[in-house]
């Protein structure tokens, strides 16, 4: 019932934890006394928490680290955030001694972290539904929402240790679970090859990756308890080696990972927080009351100084930034839930904390969209490796569908060839990671990039194929004459064309179905199609027939998740969707920008 009446209160913009915490509020014994703690309860809410963990660490983009440090802007990117977070945790740890002084809290480290941190599963989802996360703005926020997940949960599991009788030699035993990180990844590389039997055995009975995934949550969570740290730090690391590990092909993965956790073990975690919600705490005790509005100021007032002083950017986006910042929601509840289950906080200021996570996560989706910029429609940026004359009218034919297109070659006449005709061109590098990094600095922030290698060289194409491939998760096309060629570029995800077959299919499509293939290839009259992914936030789980849609335009058939649906006017349109679209030229154009972009 909760992920109903939160979608039908979309215009409040409630998010779904906050939902299954009020559910929990309402049936546990502050309210209707429905639902009491008890063992199993617990059990599986201590289960939740864990996956909950496991699947932040799952959120962190390899891929977008990887293409910062081929782009030689790793070191770059990180320094704003992990100012922000040093500040951010200076500005929490002064204001936590001040409520200590005042008699408001008995230990002000736990306040302190609760304050500092941040919550990617807030800034991830807000960000890809204002069309945000690609841009440098959204970006820099995801940096910043990753280290300070991180670095709170680093340093909740140092304070654990040592407030539960640890010293510094045990708190130093915690980095044998990094070491751990690093073994499993070399071991994992070297068993388990890119697009090999894990690939091929992810499906159907077999359900490899989701049982692989599992065994490494078990052996983070038991490493890290038989070390004394966390057990929420060992499921955080557990998450991110799975990322590292399919960053090539994890959407199937993570949407199956996704149902399990969302679907049945997260849920009870929040429900069995609002359960064990003493409202009676809260609203008994002016003390707890006045605590959590001075914690909700101090939120806001540390992460928006943070902010203005660390974060790039005209000062409303940074304002935004502070905001979309403040709440820690998920790690807060995490935070405050540990810190009573050791007896470090008592039932007022656990309250204070979920109080002070459910109001922040309420309001601050709402300041953000004040102070934020507007997503920017920016076309796929398309990377041509070779300027001769048939790369030339593939650049000129993918410019007029509206990409913005480079070619790059190592031959002059060929490069001056190109800018004669208005095509961008640039030197082809020597290695795949100084293709990228050209190919990044070039293209605008935020722009899709797709590379294309259509060398007559099979050998060549294969090896840069495979290194963009290590290096990078966006589409690539690859000539390939050869099948067996072909066939092995597709077990690594790259689109490889076979010219010979492709002249085949045309000649079969031209004589089979000829008014249906010039419809598809734009060549005939005034009737197209076209492609383009949802992007727009207002049309996000709407039913077709309830977007004005122009007359004259049909959608065919809808791609998600790697599965492509027939829609009808029940079916809701969800972000990110590729969506067929056949029409007048003109009013395809208009759909185009009703749904997003191309």
């Amino acid at each position: 019932m909760v992920p109903l009446l939160t979608a039908r209160s979309r215009r409040l913009k409630i998010p779904l934890v906050v939902g299954e915490i009020l559910a929990g509020v309402l049936a546990g014994p502050s309210v209707l006394g429905w639902v009491t703690p008890d063992r199993w309860l617990d059990f599986l809410a201590t289960l939740g928490l864990t996956y909950l963990m496991f699947l932040s660490g799952l959120e962190v983009d390899f891929g977008a680290l990887m293409r910062a440090r081929e782009a030689g802007r790793a070191t770059r990117s990180f320094r704003a955030p992990l100012c922000f977070y040093g500040l951010t945790l200076l500005l929490s740890a002064g204001a936590a001694l001040g409520f200590a002084a005042m008699g408001l809290v008995r230990n002000p480290w736990v306040a302190a972290l609760a304050m500092a941190t941040t919550s990617l599963g807030v800034v991830l989802p807000i960000l890809k539904e204002r069309g945000l996360s690609g841009s440098d703005f959204g970006q820099q926020l995801l940096l910043a929402a990753l280290v300070a997940d991180f670095g709170t949960m680093l340093l909740l599991a140092g304070v654990v240790a040592l407030l539960t009788g640890g010293n510094v030699a045990h708190v130093l035993l915690i980095s044998v679970l990094f070491l751990a990180f690093f073994l499993l990844y070399r071991l994992a590389r070297a068993v388990v090859p890119r697009g090999g039997w894990l690939g091929e055995l992810g499906h159907a009975t077999s359900q490899l990756g989701v049982r692989g995934s599992f065994m490494i949550i078990f052996v983070f969570v038991a490493l890290a308890e038989g070390l004394g740290a966390e057990v929420i730090l060992g499921a955080f690391l557990a998450g991110a080696l799975v990322s590292l590990l399919e960053r090539g092909e994890a959407e199937d993965l993570r949407s199956k990972l996704d149902a399990i956790g969302f679907g049945f073990f997260i849920p009870l975690f929040f429900i069995m927080v609002g359960v064990r919600l003493e409202v009676g705490a809260v609203l008994g005790r002016p003390d707890t009351l006045v605590l959590a509005g001075l914690m909700l100021l101090g939120l806001y007032g540390i992460k928006l100084l943070a902010a203005q002083l660390s974060l790039a950017g005209p000062v409303p986006h940074r304002l935004a930034s502070g905001f979309l910042l403040a709440p820690g929601l998920s790690l807060v509840v995490a935070v405050a839930d540990v810190a009573l289950s050791i007896g470090q906080i008592g039932i007022a200021l656990h309250a204070a904390l979920i109080l002070v996570a459910v109001i922040s996560s309420l309001i601050s989706p709402l300041l953000f969209d004040h102070w934020a910029p507007r997503a920017r429609d920016v076309p796929r940026h398309v990377v041509i490796a070779g300027a001769g004359r048939a790369c030339q009218v593939l650049a000129q034919r993918l410019g007029a569908r509206g990409l913005r297109v480079r070619v790059v070659d190592t031959r002059p006449v060929q490069l001056a060839e190109a800018r004669a005709q208005g095509i961008e061109s640039g030197e082809h590098p020597l290695t795949a990671g100084e293709l990228i990094a050209q190919g990044r600095s070039w293209a605008e922030a935020g722009a899709p990039l797709t590379w294309v290698l259509p060398s007559d060289s099979d050998e060549l194409n294969a090896r840069l194929a495979l290194d963009l491939r290590e290096r990078t998760d966006e589409p690539i096309v690859a000539f390939a004459g050869d099948p067996a060629v072909a066939a092995r570029l597709a077990e690594h995800q790259i689109q490889a064309v076979t010219p010979a077959l492709s002249t085949l299919m045309l000649a079969e499509n031209l004589v089979a179905q000829p008014e249906l293939f010039h419809l598809f290839t734009g060549t005939d009259g005034e009737v197209g199609a076209a492609e383009v992914r949802l992007a727009e936030p207002a049309w996000h789980e709407t039913p077709i027939r309830h977007i004005p849609i122009p007359h004259g335009v049909l959608l065919l058939a809808v791609a998600r998740d790697g599965e492509h649906l027939v829609p009808n006017g029940d079916t809701r349109l969800l972000l990110g969707d590729r969506i067929a679209l056949v029409g007048r030229k003109d009013l395809l154009d208009e759909a185009t920008r009703l749904l997003g972009r191309r």
